[in-house]
């Protein structure tokens, strides 16, 4: 279940509010997915991508390499900034 998105051609990050209400711990995570993942490490590319292509889906089968290899990066990147410091070693 999603519960973030990154919409590149306005810049925009949005978080489920319902995580957001529930308290839930993914959602630092997820906010650092969307926002600095998303919008800073990829968001210029992003950006550019979706001025060239404003049709282009990324859930669309021939995407998944693509897909999955942004959603590793901005994973990898929200992990690392918003693993609890506890978890740190």
């Amino acid at each position: 279940m999603t519960k973030g998105w990154h919409i590149a051609k306005e810049n925009t990050a949005l978080v489920d509010s319902k995580l957001l209400k529930a308290r839930d711990p993914r959602t630092a995570f997820t906010q650092w997915h969307e926002t600095a993942g998303h919008g800073v490490l990829q968001g210029d590319f992003l950006r550019k991508i979706a001025g060239k292509y404003p049709k282009l889906n990324m859930t669309e089968k021939s995407m998944n390499l693509i897909k999955n290899a942004f959603e590793r990066q901005a994973n990898t990147f929200a992990a690392n900034v918003a693993a609890p410091r506890n978890y740190v070693w």
